[in-house]
This record gives structure tokens, C-alpha cells and sequence, in this order.
């Protein structure tokens, strides 16, 4: 803060030491008409003021397409993240079926000796985990 408040005390001190050595230098100036002994410094800050104020609406306009195509191309990269996530997620879903059906073929429930539900030993050991 302290270091814009300088700048802006130097800029005017510029500004008024330009003016004060260019009091007595007179210039005739026409635009649609003559003007006769229009001091230098009006002339220079009139043509920097004309520049700013036409130099404005492309600063402000630029920007603006930018945000605009900034913003754009973020929610396509944000809708591509969503998708890629939603298809990740489906393959997941697809792959723990795919497994849950392939184990659930590989290890059936034995019926042997009418106990339904349980796992039986082997034969040939004679245990049985009923």
C-alpha cells in the first residue's frame, strides 16, 4: 500500500514539474479548427487520455472472451472427469459381478448326508466338518 501511495505522490510530482517548464511553450492546434497557442502540456496529456480512453474497451473485452473461454473449457474438462469416473465405476461393478458369479460356481455347498449348507470333508480322511 505504502509503495503504490509513493508511485502515485512521484507521478504527480512529474506531472506538475512537466507542466511548470512547459508554461511558456504554445503550440496552434487544429482539430476542425484552429486553435492558436494551446500550451504543449494540454496537448500531450489530452492525446494520453484520448489513447487511454480508446485503448479501454479492447482491454476490457479481451478479457472478458477469455474467462468466458476459460470457463468453457473447464466444464468440458470437469464433464470428461465426471464420465471417466462413471465409466471406472461401472467396470468395477462389472468386474465384482463377473467375480462374485465365477466364485459362487467354484465352491457350490455340498448336500452330502443331508446336511444342506455345509462343507464336507473328504471321504477318503473320514472327518467331516458337519
Amino acid at each position: 500500500m505504502p509503495v503504490k501511495l509513493i508511485f502515485s505522490i512521484a507521478l504527480m510530482v512529474l506531472v506538475a514539474t512537466f507542466t511548470g517548464f512547459n508554461l511558456g511553450n504554445k503550440c496552434d492546434l487544429w482539430i476542425f479548427h484552429t486553435f492558436k497557442d494551446v500550451p504543449v502540456f494540454v496537448t500531450v496529456i489530452a492525446s494520453f487520455v484520448c489513447g487511454v480512453l480508446l485503448t479501454l474497451p479492447f482491454t476490457f473485452g479481451k478479457s472478458k472472451k477469455e474467462a468466458v473461454k476459460k470457463a468453457l473449457a473447464k466444464a468440458e474438462k470437469n464433464r470428461e472427469k465426471e464420465e471417466r469416473i462413471r465409466e471406472k465405476a461401472a467396470a468395477k461393478e462389472a468386474a465384482k459381478e463377473a467375480k462374485s458369479s465365477s466364485e459362487a460356481s467354484h465352491f457350490p455347498l455340498s448336500s452330502e448326508g443331508g446336511n444342506s449348507g455345509t462343507l464336507s470333508a473328504d471321504p477318503v480322511l473320514g472327518s467331516s466338518a458337519n
